[in-house]
Formats: C-alpha cells, structure tokens, sequence
C-alpha cells in the first residue's frame, strides 16, 4: 500500500499504487521529484494548477513514458462502469466519499461478488486502507460519466521538460497578473469563494507542499505568510480588495522566487 505524502496526493499516491500492482515500487513524493512537479505550473479550463492539481494522463505520462509505462484513459458511462472495471486487473479512478468530496481509489479486481479498492490515503488516516462495493453502491459514487486510468507497459520514451518549464515561468507571470487584478479590485464573499480554486491555490495552497518537498523553507514560510493573510480575508466575510489585507509586494517576491527555481532547472 502506497499512501499519501503532500496535501491533495491521493491521485499521485494513486499512481504509485498502479505502479506497484505492476512490481515498480515508488512513492508519490519520489514521482514528484523525479518528474520535477514542484516546477511545473499550467492553466486548464481557465484555472492555474499547479503540484498535485496537474492530474491526468498528460502529466502522469511525464514521469511514465521514460519507465516503460503509459495511462490509457477511458471515460465511462456509470451503468456500464461496474463492467467495465469486471474486465480490468487495476484502475484508478475518482469516486465521491462524500457528498461533495471526490477520492482517487484503485480498483484492485472482484472478490465475493464485491469490487475490491485501495483508498490513497495518509498512513495516519484512521479510514480503512481497503473497502468493497457493490454494483449499486457504485452508481451512487461515481460521475456521470466516469474517467477511468488503466496503466499499461509501453516502450520506454524519453520526455523534454525544458519548454514545459519555460511555459511554466510564462505562466506564472500570468497568474500574478491576474492575481493582482483581481486584488485591487472590491471582491464580495461569493467572488472570493469563485476564485480559490482558479486563481488563489497554486501560489497560496499547492505551492507550499511542493516547496516543501524541495527543501525550500524560505518560499514555503512566504507562501503560508500569504495563504494566513487569506484566510483572515475570507473569515472576515466582507466586500473589499484583497490587496488590503494580502501583502502584494511579497507576492510578486514569491512568485518570482518560484520562477528562478524553475530558470534554475534549465541554466
């Protein structure tokens, strides 16, 4: 059992846990740094993702290709998902353990008339490691339709980071431009809420776990400065410019920061 070793890692623990069912034994924090994700930063469907918010296929084949393995991705309508994953020996895919809250899980195959999971989770986590479904149990937890990862044995490919991380420093610059527009500008509570997961996690969530594992405690202690400074915005509850209460001057050090770790990687 792999488990979680950064905050929001159940689908790269997840990857790890694909891998070791097929005898490749890592770790997610080990795949993050092998790969370089703390240096990595894009925009998807008009939100900037960063760490472990660049799931999927595109990003996990960066690590997979040059190791002999590829995701395969399938998206399945949930009536036909129980049968699908009848056929499969392991996938991973995202299932609700709540009703809002969606978790990367790996099916591991049937066992008494069940579907067998693996739960990606921090070692610490009290909840079981492992749980079982049924059909029906599984409707009720899954998407309409469902994104399932099948991982297969491929040739080995090598993969170039260098213009991923140059896209990454450009995309920084944008997110700090955005960042500042949107924070001289009057945002009520609602508009606060919207932009958390587009605009505010990368630098003020995300980044911290990813400076973290690279041993960069002076940008990791900037960017909590920061998300501490939003959190007593969004506690207040009030209509008004963020840059009042979020130090802008120390966000463009940071964001800047970030950026020469990544020119960093190619000088």
């Amino acid at each position: 059992m792999k488990y979680m070793h950064f905050n929001s890692s159940c689908a790269w623990a997840g990857l790890a846990n694909l891998l070791a069912l097929r005898g490749y034994d890592t770790e997610d924090a080990e795949i993050a740094l092998d790969m370089g994700l703390p240096y990595l930063i894009a925009q998807e469907d008009g939100a900037y993702l960063a760490g472990p918010m660049l799931q999927g296929k595109r990003w996990f084949d960066l690590y997979l290709l040059p190791r002999g393995f590829v995701v395969e991705e399938k998206t399945i309508p949930r009536e036909e998902l129980s049968r699908f994953l009848e056929k499969q020996d392991s996938a991973m895919l995202g299932l609700y353990v709540s009703e809002r809250d969606k978790h990367a899980v790996i099916y591991t195959g049937m066992k008494g008339g069940k579907l067998s999971f693996l739960n990606n989770k921090w070692e610490s986590d009290p909840a079981p490691g492992t749980f079982s479904l049924t059909a029906e149990d599984l409707l009720l937890r899954a998407d309409e339709p469902t994104t399932v990862a099948v991982l297969h044995r491929c040739k080995p490919q090598e993969t170039d980071f260098s213009k991923l991380r140059r896209d990454s420093v450009r995309m920084l610059g944008s997110m700090r431009t955005d960042l500042h527009s949107f924070c001289e500008q009057p945002q009520d509570p609602e508009a606060m809420r919207g932009a958390l997961n587009r605009l505010f996690r990368p630098l003020f969530l995300d980044g911290i776990s990813m400076m973290e594992l690279l041993g960069e405690s002076g940008i990791a202690g900037n960017m909590k400065t920061l998300q501490s400074q939003l959190m007593s915005l969004l506690r207040a509850g009030i209509t008004a410019a963020p840059s009042e209460e979020i130090d802008l001057s120390l966000l463009d050090r940071t964001v800047e920061d970030w950026a020469d770790l990544i020119r960093k990687k190619d000088a």
